[in-house]
């Protein structure tokens, strides 16, 4: 009894780690899709027809409708990845909701 306690902690545990895990890249995501919006706003108001992207530790000169459509690319991407890792967590959630309830109804005393 005190073995398959001691398992359904030690998941518990890996779950937990899983989940903070999950949540950071998540938030990595909701950064990157919000740098993302603030450039596409930046390219909707600029009458420039050439833009400067960045390449690696250079600035080349492109097209502001080719760099557009390849950070709108990217944002939906990322969306996509984003909409991925909140169904993880969820998951994860529910997880340890479960693994908690089964701990917590093992370690009470039988009468």
């Amino acid at each position: 009894m005190a073995q398959d306690i001691r398992e359904m902690v030690n998941e518990f545990e890996k779950q937990r780690q899983m989940l903070m895990s999950v949540s950071m890249q998540k938030q990595q995501m909701q950064a990157n899709i919000n740098g993302l919006e603030v450039s596409l706003k930046e390219l909707e108001n600029t009458k420039e027809t050439k833009v400067y992207k960045a390449a690696g530790a250079i600035l080349v000169s492109r097209d502001a409708k080719e760099v557009k459509k390849e950070l709108e690319e990217q944002k939906e991407n990322t969306e996509l990845r984003l909409k991925t890792m909140e169904k993880q967590e969820k998951t994860l959630v529910d997880k340890l909701n479960t693994l908690k309830t089964e701990i917590e109804t093992a370690a009470k005393p039988t009468q």
